[in-house]
């Protein structure tokens, strides 16, 4: 069955399987098939930046646009205008791995004062320390440093917790 411009579908009873033709691909009409399998010049690169910016939330695009970026690095690395685009077009995933790093490097730094705290109690077990250092919600770490420098002992914390 054929659903497009270079596009088929078979169905079956279980599955249904898309094919892709992508030389037979309309331009026009799949845009983002059409630039992972032919050369993109400027002026197609610049109508792939702007349907990005429109689809930036999804991940099939950020995928695909990840794809034909790396196949046609000489034209996107070439155009001064078209490396900005790319860099506005990636500031919202790197400022998002920035933050996720903030987060993560807060949290694994709350976990380590928990066991600096519990190591003047005594040895940690590995099972506790495993809890511990895999804990990634601040507020229960936060609640766990309280209880960590008030106990006296290891036991007394983790019938705390």
């Amino acid at each position: 069955m054929k659903s497009g411009e270079g596009i088929y579908q078979i169905v079956g009873n279980d599955f249904t399987m898309q094919f892709i033709v992508t030389s037979r691909v309309s331009k026009e009409e799949n845009l983002w098939i059409w630039g992972i399998n032919n050369p993109v010049d400027g002026v197609m690169a610049e109508k792939l930046v702007k349907e990005y910016r429109k689809n930036k939330s999804s991940r099939h695009y950020e995928s695909v646009m990840d794809i034909i970026v790396r196949a046609n690095e000489k034209i996107f690395g070439r155009n001064k205008k078209m490396c900005k685009a790319m860099e506005e077009i990636m500031e919202d995933r790197i400022v998002e791995r920035e933050q996720k790093a903030r987060v993560e490097a807060r949290t694994k730094a709350r976990a380590e004062d928990i066991l600096v705290l519990l190591k003047e109690c005594g040895n940690i077990p590995a099972k506790l320390r495993k809890l511990i250092l895999g804990e990634s919600d601040m507020a229960v770490l936060e609640r766990w440093l309280k209880i960590a420098g008030k106990v006296d002992s290891i036991e007394e914390f983790q019938n705390a917790i």
